[in-house]
């Protein structure tokens, strides 16, 4: 194997299973509360669930621009590999928890945040190494074999989850403890590129950051917790005042964890607004369609619902699929001809795949939403490799960990709180449509809307006590959740759409053709330090 090839190779792993385990548990969740004697039906166990889904993924998108710039001090592959041993670690201790019922969930959600710190060291220096020691003329594609493997990871991470969790719930944590620990044994012979030990990491700007992010985050999650409004509203208003002091120190800073200056560049401003935006629409439409089809399809298709979350996850495939197709072909083409074409082209395909599912019925048939699926993939596929190579590009080679890391914290942040704002604006439109439906049915209580959502996810009857058979809880919900789903895709069709326009801004200056990663650093010696 030639070092480029073992390079991009070691980086596909991480991103394969840094990005599965953000997914791995929410079909396993069922399988892994049972095992640990946790009931999920008591009226205490909403803000355990919520935090098992969303606590790795909030820990990695606040600290990655912290975790990108010790890749920059110490040396990324030194960090990358560190980054495999705390991933595995945790995960080997997760699948050796006792049933200790609420006490073994609560040492769950401490692991996963902590694997957490694992995964965000891998998020942030992978892509950074890539950028430092694949020439330019290749960087392109390289990034678009890695992004791939980070999607098909993601989807992948439902399906393994549902499968492993049906032999034993432990090895849903077993398996990505080994292929971390593949990945450490295969990275022990790569060059620890851009260590630059005179430099001192900026701690105050980093924590300030991971500060504000940490508390929007919660914030953010708090709004799927009934009650916790006002909480939810001081925590995300904490978080953005906490921005305003970070702007200062970060300014001034000799070695900043988030490089303001950056953002003069506007091929960089560009590409990085593009995939923060689109980013949190691809993460909030990923759930919408798994919970159309684990709250409607299937169980009007008389799938048990213990059943819906495995096959929910299968029926993502068509999406990863139209990915892999394009991303590769992209990234050669833009390494040759630019990204500016490619990139507006897939933005295009994407928001019309989006408002597709507009007009998609509830006994839609299945090969129509494989169809809108694999298109959305594909425009996403030939978006993203393109954007990502362009963004590092802008980079000097001291800044491309940091760089890595703001550009995955804000692309991980959006996911993360497209997850808790998608929610939401499906309450919010389901909630009168349901009551009535719910009163249509004759049914004793009224069960609230994240009841029902968060019940169907995981693979329960949503009404405990009720009879109720799979088809006539999907004739129940079908037409009031279409009607809340037609809502945000809505949104989320205007906000894909809004970037098109502002991808055709590029300037498309990416450096081209045979040049070296050597004689791209020689031609940027700027200093990117202060603004």
């Amino acid at each position: 194997m030639n070092p480029e090839t073992r390079v991009v190779f070691n980086v596909s792993i991480a991103s394969f299973v840094a990005f599965a385990n953000s997914n791995i548990i929410i079909i396993a969740l069922p399988a892994i509360l049972n095992g640990l004697n946790f009931n999920p039906n008591s009226p205490s166990s909403f803000p355990y669930i919520v935090w098992l889904i969303v606590g790795y993924m909030t820990v990695t998108a606040s600290f990655l621009g912290l975790f990108g710039r010790v890749g920059d001090v110490y040396g990324k592959v030194k960090v990358f590999r560190v980054g495999f041993l705390i991933f595995s670690i945790s995960a080997l201790l997760m699948s050796l928890l006792p049933p200790w019922g609420d006490a073994a969930v609560l040492a769950l959600i401490l692991l996963r945040v902590i694997q957490g710190v694992g995964g965000g060291f891998l998020m942030s220096n992978g892509t950074a190494i890539i950028a430092d020691l694949i020439p330019s003329n290749k960087l392109g594609y390289a990034l678009s074999l890695t992004q791939s493997m980070g999607l098909v990871g993601g989807v992948m991470g439902l399906v393994l989850g549902g499968v492993l969790a049906f032999f034993d719930w432990r090895l849903v944590f077993l398996f990505p403890a080994v292929v971390g620990l593949l990945g450490y044994l295969l990275t022990s012979g790569l060059p620890n590129v851009s260590a630059r030990g005179s430099e001192s990491l900026d701690w105050p700007g980093g924590l300030l950051f991971a500060s504000s992010l940490t508390l929007i985050l919660i914030g953010t999650t708090l709004l799927l917790v009934p009650g916790e409004e006002v909480a939810s509203g001081c925590l995300i208003a904490m978080g953005i005042l906490t921005l305003l002091p970070l702007i200062y120190v970060e300014r001034k800073a000799r070695s900043p964890t988030f490089v303001f200056s950056l953002f003069k560049h506007t091929d960089f401003s560009i590409a990085i607004a593009s995939n923060t935006l689109v980013s949190g629409v691809r993460q909030g439409l990923t759930l919408l369609i798994v919970i159309l089809l684990q709250a409607v399809w299937l169980p009007l298709h008389g799938v048990p619902f213990s059943l819906t979350p495995l096959l929910a996850g299968l029926y993502m495939l068509p999406n990863s699929i139209g990915f892999m197709v394009a991303a590769p072909v992209a990234g050669r083409l833009s390494d040759r001809l630019g990204s500016k074409k490619l990139t507006t082209a897939g933005l295009s395909i994407t928001a019309i795949s989006t408002l597709a599912l507009y007009f998609l019925p509830y006994d839609f048939q299945l090969w129509q939403l494989f169809v809108i699926t694999f298109f959305s993939g594909l425009g996403m596929g030939l978006f993203s490799a393109p954007n990502l190579a362009d963004i590092m590009a802008s980079a000097p080679p001291n800044y491309r960990g940091a760089t890595s890391g703001m550009r995955g914290t804000l692309q991980n942040t959006a996911s993360a709180i497209s997850v808790a704002i998608y929610f939401t604006l499906l309450f919010l439109f389901l909630y009168q449509p349901l009551v009535n439906a719910e009163l249509s049915f004759h049914l004793s209580h009224i069960v609230p809307p994240h009841v029902v959502i968060f019940s169907t996810l995981l693979g329960y009857n949503p009404f405990p006590g009720v009879n109720l058979d799979p088809k006539t809880f999907g004739s129940l919900v079908a037409e009031p959740f279409m009607e809340a789903f037609k809502g945000v895709v809505l949104v989320s069709f205007a906000i894909t759409a809004l970037t098109v326009p502002l991808n055709y801004l590029r300037k498309d200056a990416r450096v081209r053709g045979s040049q070296t990663r050597a004689e791209d650093v020689r031609e940027r010696t700027e200093p990117y330090g202060r603004s």
